[in-house]
């Protein structure tokens, strides 16, 4: 009777995986990518000196002077930085940057997210006042961008700027 019921339960487990075994399988596999808002701080003008106001101490970040580099905690709630411009891995409402030379000037900006059409609006119109267009290719590969300048008379003409990986180009 013991042999009987050892016989049974063999034979089920045989059966089991020989069903097991015989069904159809399928592999599948998935993926899940995330995007995070990229935002671009420009490097300091000239000898000037540029801290960036991050919103917290572990907001990751990179210098575009190193392709390579990976993001890093920056550990404080600001970042000093000199000729090369920031990338930092947020929203660009939440980066500030101040740059300032002794003590002749100061300014301060919200770094800018990359999109498809931004627009730079200089600070007066006297004849004596300069703006400074810091243009920075923080992505993957090559880009152009089209400058139009306007004035009271409408759009002037539209000026193409390549930009090589991470370059960073001052126009006054």
């Amino acid at each position: 009777m013991k042999e009987t019921r050892a016989s049974f339960a063999l034979l089920f487990f045989i059966i089991a995986a020989h069903i097991a075994y015989l069904l159809p399988q399928t592999n599948s596999s998935s993926e899940i990518t995330q995007s995070y808002a990229s935002t671009t701080c420009p490097g300091a003008i000239g000898d000037a000196r540029s801290t960036n106001l991050l919103p917290s101490k572990g907001t990751l970040i990179r210098e575009l002077s190193q392709p390579t580099a990976e993001l890093r905690k920056n550990g404080q709630g600001s970042y000093s930085i000199t000729k090369n411009p920031l990338f930092v891995n947020g929203t660009p409402t939440n980066v500030t940057q101040i740059q300032s030379k002794g003590n002749r000037w100061t300014a301060a900006l919200t770094c800018a997210d990359s999109s498809k059409t931004s627009w730079f609006v200089g600070g007066t119109a006297n004849v004596t006042s300069q703006s400074k267009l810091v243009l920075v290719n923080s992505g993957l590969g090559d880009a152009i961008v089209d400058v139009t300048s306007f004035s009271e008379n409408g759009p002037g003409a539209t000026v193409p700027i390549p930009l090589n990986l991470l370059q960073r180009r001052l126009s006054e």
